[in-house]
């Protein structure tokens, strides 16, 4: 049985999805054009594959949820998918146990070190589902 990272009354920050932005592609840096290299020399320019060309790809948003800690008033352990997990019921009303263990935090530093970290890693998400398309369907 695994062990909660949080008891009740502990305040904790917590991060959470807030909407789905368009944000700037990082392969392109927001032209929507690229410019490549045949083997015999000869540079074009054509349109940007991660982004078709829009200058910009959808990643998730993640910020604080609250500009205050909230106080854990209760946790469960689930099984999902044949692992357990916990999952936390805060001090925010009528949500029941809906808040996961790795997005809360104990200092608001860390949340928001990990803000930063999980938009970098929506934005990578992003990009890698797209070459992985675009490999898969290269041939066809």
């Amino acid at each position: 049985m695994i062990r909660p990272k949080f008891k009740i009354g502990d305040e904790v920050w917590v991060v959470d999805n807030a909407e789905e932005i368009r944000t700037e592609c990082p392969y392109c840096k927001g032209f929507g054009l690229i410019k490549a290299q045949t083997k015999d020399g000869l540079i074009f320019e054509t349109k940007c594959p991660i982004c078709d060309g829009s200058g910009g790809i959808k990643a998730d948003k993640w910020v604080l949820a609250y500009n205050t800690p909230r106080t854990i008033i209760g946790y469960a352990v689930e099984r999902i998918a044949g692992e357990d997990a916990i999952r936390y019921k805060l001090d925010t009303g009528w949500m029941g146990f809906s808040h996961e263990e790795t997005r809360l935090f104990k200092t608001q530093k860390e949340a928001e070190k990990a803000t930063k970290i999980l938009n970098r890693l929506s934005i990578d998400k992003t990009i890698c589902e797209k070459k992985r398309f675009i490999k898969e369907n290269w041939d066809k």
